[in-house]
Order: structure tokens, then C-alpha cells, then sequence
């Protein structure tokens, strides 16, 4: 018998439960707001699990300027980096939705 795993690319709240470290594995790309949907560009970029799976993070501005004040703003240099991350509940267009932001230690 096969056991299928990591059927699903995006990294999700409930890929980490309260937190987790994860580590950058490639230096992302811009998605533009055709591709989103969502009415203007975004950000991806591959990151690590602690349980060696990998994803696809959609980081949102505020931890993309988190990241950036500590790693800088070329984002080849991200690459092996580690980031902590929180999942956060916010409000987006009236509805509670889980979020991932960076939630402390950045590693250099």
C-alpha cells in the first residue's frame, strides 16, 4: 500500500499549529494581481517545514517587511535562512480568517 503525502503545495495555518520555524528554499517570485485574483500582486516563495515537508508561502506585506528589515531586500539572500511563524486570526473583507505572520527570531 502507498500512503500519498504532501498532495497540497501552499503552506497553511494548520501546516503549523500555534508556530513553527520554517527556512527559506528559494528566493520567490512576484505573482501578479491576474494570477491572485485578488486585485494586486503577491508574493511567493518556498519554504521548509521543521517535519522536512516543503511549501509555497504567500507572505503578506507585513511579514515581507518583517523579513526584509532583518534579511534585506534581495530575496536570493533569504535563501537557508530561518524565520519563525505565528498563525494569527485577522479580518478580511468582513470575514475572521486564519493568518501566518513572522512572530519572532529571524535568523541571519
Amino acid at each position: 500500500m502507498v500512503i500519498l503525502k504532501d498532495l497540497h503545495v501552499w503552506l497553511r495555518p494548520e501546516d503549523l499549529g500555534a508556530e513553527a520555524s520554517v527556512k527559506f528554499t528559494d528566493e520567490g517570485r512576484t505573482v501578479s494581481k491576474e494570477e491572485t485574483g485578488f486585485g494586486e500582486d503577491g508574493f511567493e516563495i518556498g519554504v521548509i517545514l521543521p517535519s522536512n515537508e516543503k511549501r509555497v508561502w504567500t507572505m503578506n506585506k507585513t511579514s515581507q517587511r518583517a523579513v526584509a528589515r532583518v534579511l534585506g531586500f534581495d530575496t536570493s539572500l533569504w535563501i537557508g535562512k530561518s524565520v519563525q511563524l505565528t498563525v494569527s486570526e485577522v479580518v478580511v473583507s468582513g470575514q475572521r480568517k486564519k493568518a501566518i505572520f513572522v512572530s519572532g527570531e529571524i535568523k541571519k
